[in-house]
């Protein structure tokens, strides 16, 4: 692949630009035209929604890069040099840092928390199938030793996959594509100006469900209980927040009408 775009140097020491990091920051740029658009729409000023996104994206920044930190504290603590692993981030530490950010920003700017969410969380998705795409061409977050139809063969002596046997299941790249297709279906579901909370529900759902399985492709020996990866740990908790929140949703619109008939 192309972990490299380009290489230069800078006062005696050689530096690249990774197309992993390029992509990662179009992602984040299209993820937030799109949500700014989807704010605009619903009546959100769009400096107030862009501000928001800014604090989303830097506080699951931090997060991701704390939740690699602590997942492989141990390894980190049997190296010679404390810092002789790289630093890294986790997708879902991202999400959970962005949540956290989230609950401040909807007190803030004075958004209900719910309907934050649902102008949010279709550009969760899009952003990050754009940062597989980059995963793809810097070869990592790879999948197994697979022989079949549209394999993938990674020699590039920076790409992490290229120590693995050849080729590789191309999980990188379905996982863009079922990305891209979330998105879809929560801008269809948002569209349908159903009650607040019911695109949080769909994306905590379907992610939770399909990133489960598709651990199951990649090349995780990191196991952290069961025989699970940390990823399908949390895919178990986002599925049952999901439920949780559809149950409660289905509860409060019932209380309602309830309360409707009894008026």
């Amino acid at each position: 692949m192309y972990p490299i775009i380009v290489s230069f140097e800078y006062f005696g020491e050689i530096r690249s630009i990774t197309t992993y990091s390029l992509l990662v920051i179009v992602g984040i740029f299209i993820a937030t035209l799109l949500i700014v658009r989807l704010a605009q729409r619903r009546g959100i000023d769009s400096f107030d929604m862009a501000s928001i996104i800014a604090l989303l994206v830097a506080s699951g920044l931090l997060f991701s890069l704390l939740t690699h930190f602590l997942l492989f504290l141990p390894e980190r603590l049997a190296m010679k040099s404390f810092l002789a692993m790289p630093v890294g981030i986790i997708s879902w530490g991202g999400v959970l840092g962005g949540f956290f950010a989230g609950l401040f920003a909807s007190r803030f700017w004075k958004i209900p928390l719910l309907k934050l969410g649902d102008i949010v969380i279709p550009g969760v998705p899009l952003g990050f199938g754009i940062g597989r795409i980059g995963c793809h061409f810097g070869g990592c977050c790879f999948g197994l030793h697979y022989e079949g139809p549209l394999s993938l063969t990674f020699t590039h002596p920076m790409a992490p996959a290229a120590a693995s046997a050849q080729p590789l299941f191309p999980i990188q790249l379905l996982s863009a594509a079922l990305l891209f297709i979330l998105c879809l279906i929560l801008l269809r579901v948002l569209k349908m100006n159903l009650r607040a909370g019911m695109v949080v529900v769909v994306y905590a759902v379907f992610y939770s469900a399909g990133r489960f399985v598709i651990e199951f492709f990649r090349d995780d020996p990191h196991r952290v209980l069961l025989h699970m990866t940390d990823a399908q740990i949390y895919s178990i908790f986002l599925f049952s927040a999901g439920a949780i929140l559809f149950t409660f949703l289905r509860r409060s619109k019932s209380h309602s009408h309830a309360g409707a008939n009894a008026h």
